[in-house]
C-alpha cells in the first residue's frame, strides 16, 4: 500500500502554480504556457526527496534525423504513483539535430507525466494556461486529514 502524502507535500501540490516558474513560447502562431524540465525536477525533488522519485525513458522513436518521440516513466516508488509521458521533438539544427530532438521530447515526456501530479505541475496550464489550482481538492480522506492537520 502506498504511503500518505505529508502535510507539506499535500499542500504543495493542492496549491496554485507559482508564476515565477512558468515562461512562454511561441508556437504555430500561439502563445503557449509551460514549465521548463529543470523546474519540473527540482519540484519533484522538493516534495519527493533526492532520490524519491524516477525518471525512465522506456523508448525512443527516431522519426528523421531530426524528430523523434519519447515515451517515458514517472515513477515515485513511496507512494506508488508511475505516470507515463510522451513528448515530440524536433531540431533545425543539422550537426546534434537528433541529439537535441531526444533531449526536446524526452523533456516534453517528462512535463506531460508530472502534469498528473496537479496544479504544482502545470495541470493548469492545459487549461487555457491557468495558473489557479484546478485539483483544489481530493476526496482521499486520510490526505484531506494530513492537509488540515488532523493526522499528526
Amino acid at each position: 500500500m502506498s504511503q500518505t502524502f505529508s502535510k507539506e507535500a499535500l499542500t504543495y501540490l493542492t496549491s496554485a502554480l507559482s508564476p515565477s516558474v512558468v515562461e512562454t513560447r511561441q508556437q504555430g502562431g500561439r502563445s503557449l504556457s509551460y514549465i521548463p524540465a529543470y523546474q519540473i525536477k527540482a519540484a519533484l525533488t522538493r516534495v519527493f526527496g533526492f532520490g524519491g522519485w524516477n525518471w525512465t525513458l522506456v523508448s525512443v522513436d527516431v522519426k528523421s534525423p531530426n524528430l523523434a518521440v519519447v515515451h517515458g516513466r514517472l515513477e515515485v516508488p513511496a507512494y506508488g504513483i508511475v505516470y507515463d509521458g510522451v513528448g515530440a521533438g524536433e531540431s533545425k539544427v543539422s550537426a546534434d539535430a537528433l541529439d537535441m530532438a531526444v533531449k526536446t521530447a524526452d523533456s516534453e515526456a517528462l512535463k506531460r507525466a508530472a502534469s498528473n501530479l496537479g496544479t504544482a505541475f502545470g495541470l493548469g496550464l492545459y487549461a487555457n494556461g491557468s495558473l489557479a489550482d484546478v485539483v483544489k481538492t481530493t476526496y482521499n480522506k486520510e490526505q484531506m486529514e494530513a492537509l488540515r492537520g488532523d493526522a499528526d
